[in-house]
């Protein structure tokens, strides 16, 4: 079965078949991991062979390993992914465009690298088309290689621009404000915010919300 699934993915059967053999071993059947990885060894031997390399491609260790072997692939548009990841798992191209700073022909290009890859998707949104990761995973391995410093930066960016942007988002969900301003270190600015956040779940009796907000609130408090 698990073979069936690999080759079903690589349906140009790009990937010989020890190769194929080594996925599904490598992958102990997890069904994510056999996808992850057929993935980035396709990528893996188009790119080379566009190079004109003819080593044997390396299989990644592990899902994470794979998964930041792909977004390394993207050449320009990794930054951009790492930008969409400090957003959130979706983001809209109004807010990527503000984040990045980017002339737009640019962030366009990236996006559809982002997209054409397969890490991400479009998504309906109330305001149009937006983007986001395919799964939770790859957007935590596009957070987790960046730089912290740099990663603070872009949250302290994000919550500039949704405060003086897009108020209509802050205004309905504080707690994403709340989050930017506190992974940016700006804590004494996400204190109210997680507490306005907390009220605002528990007159909407969201009890289990309100009370992680309020705890987060007094983590800062603590720190």
């Amino acid at each position: 079965e698990a073979l069936g699934f690999c080759h079903s993915i690589d349906a140009q059967g790009v990937i010989p078949s020890d190769l194929v053999r080594q996925i599904v071993h490598r992958s102990d059947g997890n069904p994510l991991f056999i996808e992850e990885l057929t993935q980035s060894v396709i990528e893996s031997i188009t790119t080379n062979q566009a190079l004109g390399i003819n080593d044997l491609v390396a299989i990644p260790e592990t899902l994470q390993d794979s998964l930041v072997a792909r977004l390394d692939r993207l050449g320009e548009a990794r930054r951009l992914a790492c930008i969409g990841a400090v957003i959130g798992r979706s983001f809209s191209k109004a807010m990527i465009l503000a984040v990045s700073d980017q002339p737009i022909e640019d962030v366009e290009e990236n996006l559809y690298k982002l997209l054409d890859s397969g890490l991400a998707t479009t998504v309906s949104t109330a305001e149009g088309v937006g983007y986001q990761f395919r799964h939770a995973l790859i957007r935590d391995s596009a957070y987790a290689i960046i730089l912290k410093r740099e990663r603070q930066d872009l949250h302290r960016r994000t919550a500039d621009i949704l405060r003086h942007q897009f108020q209509a988002i802050c205004e309905a969900e504080p707690q994403l404000l709340a989050y930017h301003c506190t992974e940016s270190g700006a804590y004494e600015e996400a204190i109210p915010l997680w507490v306005v956040a907390g009220q605002r779940m528990a007159n909407n009796a969201a009890h289990a919300e309100a009370v992680a907000h309020f705890q987060r609130a007094l983590e800062l408090i603590k720190s």
